[in-house]
């Protein structure tokens, strides 16, 4: 399977059919879009019952529209042992999840560590970054716009940025918004991305390089695209992803943050949500670690953002998910049943079979689910859904246990994966 995402984390420098019609110092560090491996401890987790609990976290109105806090009163007796033991083998020091199922959150529970030297642990309304993950939010974002304004997604991207987005190959072959929504735009992270990175430490802090200044040099440069013309091969991108990012701050005339904060977060009940560091509490968020010694990375930001800077707790991602399983609706109207549909439909079939808008197809627990995972530095996060029961879960962790490719560390991600596909499954 194609790699996820891909990320870099700082820059030195910088830098028609209708809506319907298709039915994370700089260091490269790639995680696969199937469960993978990593390189964090996890230190093994008594865990107290009070890290267990409605997950509600800071209200707002929102929150007991959409899901509330989790319903079912599980006996983790057995459950426990069994995350304390897959943390160990997957070195990742705290985990928090959630389960929805029924149009609602079943359960939540924080396992392990947030912060290794200040042992405080992980609870359900620990912040996480969201690595890809972010991705799915950033696409949900772009819909409301292409319904609100009436566009097609095979309308030329360059109408709505102020600068060319074109192939130099095939200049006559416009960008489209499904071509970005589906990684099939040929525009692609190329080794002059990777070599924007600086020291090995990566910078701390929201970047200051500008969204737009960073799209518009990018996408100026010959290295930046595929050899293959533009719709007609895969290629996952987090270029491809910061630019669906740049057209909703372009058509909206508002930052992400503000356009997300109405439209996505406060609907949903989404109190600690943000693209940027600068709107949260960082002793909230749960420290990156890497290393099998679990080393501290920091909180850091970088210049495409959309593609993966997202923070927020899986109780609050939990409230997004019941969103699209419940089809755009979860205590307010988000997005229409028909840009769910369309999300969830493989786009590009004869390219690409599992690739929906942003959205992709996999299988958890036996089960076939729609989501997204990620993995940037010290992080991993996997976000899925059966897309028939609206039965799935929100995986967070402070560990980048699915970059490596250590197949017993793979294994572990793979296998508390499927437990939560399992247990959304059958959770009353």
């Amino acid at each position: 399977m194609a790699t996820a995402r891909v990320l870099l984390l700082s820059f030195a420098m910088l830098l028609g059919g209708g809506l319907l019609n298709a039915c994370t110092a700089p260091l490269v560090v790639q995680q696969e879009r199937e469960p993978r491996a990593g390189a964090k401890p996890a230190p093994e987790d008594e865990d107290d019952e009070d890290d267990e609990g409605p997950g509600d976290g800071p209200g707002s109105p929102g929150a007991a529209a959409c899901g509330g806090g989790a319903t079912a009163k599980v006996d983790t007796t057995a459950l426990d042992p069994f995350f304390a033991a897959q943390m160990k083998a997957a070195n990742v020091p705290g985990l928090s999840v959630a389960i929805i199922g029924g149009g609602k959150i079943k359960w939540a529970k924080g396992y392990g560590l947030a912060n290794i030297a200040e042992n405080k642990p992980v609870t359900p309304d620990t912040l996480f970054m969201l690595a890809s993950v972010s991705k799915a939010v950033t696409a949900v974002a772009l819909m409301q716009l292409i319904e609100k304004h009436g566009m097609s997604l095979d309308e030329d991207v360059g109408a709505r940025l102020p600068f060319s987005v074109r192939h130099p190959s095939f200049a006559s072959t416009p960008i489209t918004y499904r071509m970005l929504l589906t990684h099939t735009s040929s525009l692609i992270d190329s080794d002059h991305y990777w070599s924007l990175a600086g020291p090995e430490q990566p910078a701390l802090g929201d970047s200051p390089i500008p969204l737009l200044d960073f799209g518009r040099s990018y996408v100026a440069r010959r290295d930046s695209w595929s050899r293959s013309k533009p719709g007609t091969t895969y290629a996952y991108s987090n270029t491809g992803a910061s630019l669906v990012g740049l057209l909703v701050e372009t058509i909206s005339k508002k930052n992400l943050q503000d356009y997300s904060k109405a439209t996505i977060f406060d609907p949903l009940g989404m109190s600690e949500a943000s693209w940027f560091l600068r709107d949260l509490d960082p002793t909230h968020i749960a420290m990156p670690y890497e290393g099998s010694q679990p080393t501290p990375v920091g909180h850091y930001g970088y210049p495409d953002y959309p593609a993966g800077q997202l923070r927020t707790s899986a109780v609050q991602l939990a409230r997004f998910l019941l969103m699209f399983a419940k089809n755009g609706e979860c205590g307010q109207r988000v997005l229409s049943e028909a840009s769910v549909e369309a999300m969830r439909t493989a786009q590009v079939p004869s390219v690409e079979s599992t690739q929906g808008l942003m959205w992709y197809f996999a299988t958890k627990g036996g089960t076939d689910v729609v989501g997204h995972n990620g993995g940037d530095r010290g992080v991993s996060t996997d976000m899925f859904v059966d897309p028939t029961t609206g039965s799935g879960y929100v995986l967070l962790s402070n560990g980048s246990s699915n970059t490596a490719g250590v197949a017993s560390q793979e294994a572990a991600m793979a296998a508390m994966n499927d437990k939560l596909m399992e247990l959304a499954r059958t959770l009353p």
